[in-house]
């Protein structure tokens, strides 16, 4: 058996981690996340109502808005894993969901 943990990112880098959340699809949709130092301390926290949505569009929005608050805040982000899969069950669904982000 083996155990996966967590393991912080190099100095002067920062960990984003993102989530969301649908009751359905479409339905209301949420999205938040946070971002850790080196230390494992939190830096910042964030949420979004996504509205009305589908669980796609909001996995994408928590990303787009991590990435933005990086960004603003000058932080370096480690990308040591990328937890968020996203699935469909055509092209067209996957293509629909993407062009509702914007």
């Amino acid at each position: 058996m083996s155990f996966t943990g967590w393991s912080p990112p190099p100095l002067e880098w920062v960990k984003l981690y993102t989530d969301s959340s649908s009751i359905g699809n479409p339905w209301p949709t949420g999205a938040g996340g946070f971002i850790i130092g080196p230390d494992g301390r939190l830096i910042v926290g964030f949420i979004r109502n996504v509205g009305t949505s589908n669980s796609v569009a909001a996995e994408l929005w928590a990303l787009r808005d991590g990435l933005q608050l990086a960004w603003d805040e000058g932080l370096v982000l480690w990308f040591g894993t990328i937890n968020t899969i996203l699935a469909s069950t055509s092209y067209e669904d996957s293509r629909q969901q993407l062009l509702m982000v914007g």
